[in-house]
């Protein structure tokens, strides 16, 4: 979530700009979120150039607030009154979905896929007339993906019902290369 805050002199911007991160944190946290889940990922303050393009008008002052949110359920609610507690000066850059532990999911992706090798490779060393013998090597090609954010843009919203998020899917999928030796 970013909170951009403008004024004439850097110093007011940047105050400004405090109170309403401020102010987005306190809301975060009054809302579930705990506090090792909120974490500031930038900040910087800008000129604001005139028409002309040379003078300075005023500052921007944006701050970047890195927030992860472990509970969907209640995620469109805490997005909704973080918004509310910056109005118009709140951005919400871009939304990643993911599963927290993949461990679990991983470890039976692999016991599947260890079973499918082992069920293939019977299957061809039956069709080659030989017996299916102990595993040489097993090498585990499983490339790990991550989902690209979902951009989402919005301002202030309006009086109404909470932010929809859906969950979607994700697929884990598990590699595996297992040679056999063949019996006569």
């Amino acid at each position: 979530m970013d909170v951009a805050s403008q004024a004439t002199h850097a110093s007011d911007a940047l105050s400004q700009n405090e109170s309403e991160t401020n102010s987005l944190i306190q809301t975060l946290s009054g809302s579930g979120v705990n506090q090792s889940d909120i974490q500031t990922a930038s900040l910087s303050i800008d000129p604001v150039y005139g028409s002309d393009g040379q003078s300075i008008t005023g500052y921007q002052v944006d701050e970047t607030v890195a927030v992860t949110l472990r509970d969907l359920t209640t995620a469109g609610t805490v997005l909704d009154a973080a918004a509310r507690s910056v109005g118009d000066d709140i951005r919400i850059e871009s939304m990643a979905l993911s599963i927290s532990d993949t461990s679990s999911l991983m470890a039976q992706a692999r016991a599947q896929a260890m079973a499918d090798a082992k069920t293939k490779a019977g299957q061809l060393a039956s069709g080659a007339g030989v017996a299916l013998g102990p595993i040489v090597s097993i090498t585990d090609n499983t490339q790990t993906s991550t989902t690209p954010p979902i951009s989402y843009a919005v301002g202030a919203p309006e009086a109404s019902s909470a932010v929809p998020v859906q969950a979607g899917s994700e697929q884990l999928s598990v590699s595996v290369s297992v040679v056999y030796q063949l019996g006569g």
